[in-house]
């Protein structure tokens, strides 16, 4: 049976019998809670003893959390109960590999409420020691790297404040330590370049001379180019509709996915050469697919592999590289 002691104003601790330990001693469990001002004596009667109900059910199943719990056992389950909901799958894989790689051999032992923000800060300042990079590379890790397990790891522990499994997010009490600053001018092609660039792509097999016209007119990203279909093309207006993006997983492969921003989502129009270009493209495909037969998958793509399916953005990008 669960116990309820007033702690404060508005807050409360819930304290249930989890059994006892080897020496026969009591195991008890806490949890504390904050209501809400606003409710009623009633109301706040109802909540508490929900709650408690609830509290009592998962520590008795064994799903009750607590400060105790290491840093890798949360997370396990902040991957299952949280991460699959809130997160986009290639976030998923991101975060899963820096946390195996990075985050778990450094800190995973650590228990959630002995988390300090030392701790944190000894974890960025190794990350930026020469031969620490997994890669073999020289130097430690860039700026962008650290501030991307700071920016995890505060995720995962916000997380653990709102589930009340520690009070507060060190994190907040951290600032990644930055390396020095090693800047790189962004190339881009300057008109002469631009038409050497397109001179250049003219001797390449058709699909290539289409990637390079509509990238360098279109301004296109690698993941919409490839998920461009014959439908996205308007040939009577000469215009191309942007609203998708092909991106690769491991454990899943190509997929394709709606921007995040609706800025994204856009309408470019090509000049007649590029349009030209286009429908020389769109004969030389539906000569392919008559060759394959029933071997072709039609996926409407503009790009794709010689049986129909999506086109690798590495297949794509090896091929640019050629010229």
């Amino acid at each position: 049976m669960a116990s309820i002691e007033k702690r404060g104003e508005n807050s409360y601790r819930i304290t249930v019998s989890a059994g006892y330990d080897s020496n026969g001693k009591k195991i008890r469990k806490h949890k504390s809670i904050t209501l809400d001002p606003k409710l009623t004596p009633k109301q706040i009667e109802k909540e508490l003893n929900m709650l408690a109900i609830e509290f009592e059910k998962q520590v008795q199943t064994g799903q009750a959390l607590d400060g105790k719990i290491t840093l890798k056992s949360f997370i396990s389950r902040w991957l299952q109960e949280y991460a699959v909901t809130q997160l986009e799958s290639k976030t998923i894989a991101s975060y899963k590999a820096e946390l195996e790689n990075k985050i778990l051999p450094a800190l995973g032992h650590l228990r959630m409420d002995k988390i300090q923000p030392v701790h944190l800060l000894s974890f960025y300042n190794n990350l930026l020691e020469d031969g620490v990079r997994l890669d073999g590379k020289p130097g430690g890790y860039s700026n962008r790297t650290i501030k991307y397990q700071h920016q995890i790891l505060s995720s995962i522990l916000q997380t653990a404040v709102y589930w009340q499994v520690i009070s507060s997010n060190p994190c907040e009490r951290v600032k990644p330590p930055k390396k020095e600053a090693h800047k790189e001018k962004t190339k881009h092609f300057d008109e002469v370049q631009a038409i050497l660039f397109l001179g250049a792509v003219q001797e390449e097999e058709l699909k290539y001379q289409v990637v390079a016209n509509i990238t360098l007119y279109g301004g296109l990203r690698k993941g919409e180019l490839l998920a461009l279909t014959w439908k996205d093309i308007n040939f009577d207006d000469q215009t191309i509709r942007i609203n998708k993006a092909n991106q690769y997983l491991k454990d899943i492969g190509i997929y394709t996915k709606e921007p995040k921003n609706k800025s994204s989502i856009r309408t470019i129009t090509l000049p007649d050469n590029v349009i030209s270009l286009l429908r020389k493209y769109k004969l030389l495909q539906n000569g392919e697919k008559k060759k394959c037969g029933d071997l072709w998958h039609d996926n409407d793509l503009l790009l794709t592999q010689w049986d129909g399916n999506p086109c690798h953005t590495m297949h794509l990008i090896s091929g640019l590289k050629n010229f």
